[in-house]
């Protein structure tokens, strides 16, 4: 799926997208209905199928979401080089530049922004299944809507 997305992005920017969309939820197809790669790649065109755009949007402002958290989590780590630059720049020698990378301060920081960009990759592969289960349910009906409108309720006679 990658390969086809990749290649898509080969030919054009335009294709690339277009498969993107719809192979993006070839894994929560593989997982959650035991389909084979073959056939999750082509059962992901036919959820899409009328619903591209509304699913691109979100798989757009989910990425947004997920890049500025991403770079939130991984600006302290910049802010402390750069002030660490700023103090000690008449201190630093260019044979000792590495030295500036073996920072333990840095290194830690480096490392909660890593584990938390891993961990908002979580946001993305969510969104993706909840994306599958939307699309399922409206192509195949079957009755999650029904059960979700009926939580709460009780039968009264």
């Amino acid at each position: 799926m990658i390969l086809s997305v990749f290649v898509g992005f080969l030919f054009c920017f335009i294709p690339g997208i277009y498969l993107a969309v719809p192979l993006s939820l070839s894994f929560s197809i593989m997982i959650f209905m035991n389909k084979g790669i073959g056939e999750s790649y082509s059962y992901g065109f036919t959820l899409v199928k009328d619903e591209w755009w509304i699913t691109f949007a979100t798989l757009f402002v989910v990425g947004i979401i997920v890049a500025i958290a991403g770079y939130a989590f991984s600006l302290p780590a910049v802010i402390y080089q750069y002030a660490k630059m700023g103090i000690f720049s008449g201190e630093m020698d260019a044979t000792n530049m590495m030295d500036t990378f073996v920072d333990p301060i840095y290194m830690i920081l480096n490392m909660i922004g890593a584990l938390a960009q891993v961990l908002l990759n979580l946001i993305t592969i969510i969104a993706g299944a909840f994306i599958y289960f939307n699309l399922n349910e409206k192509k195949n009906f079957t009755g999650t809507f029904e059960r979700i409108q009926n939580l709460g309720k009780t039968t009264e006679d």
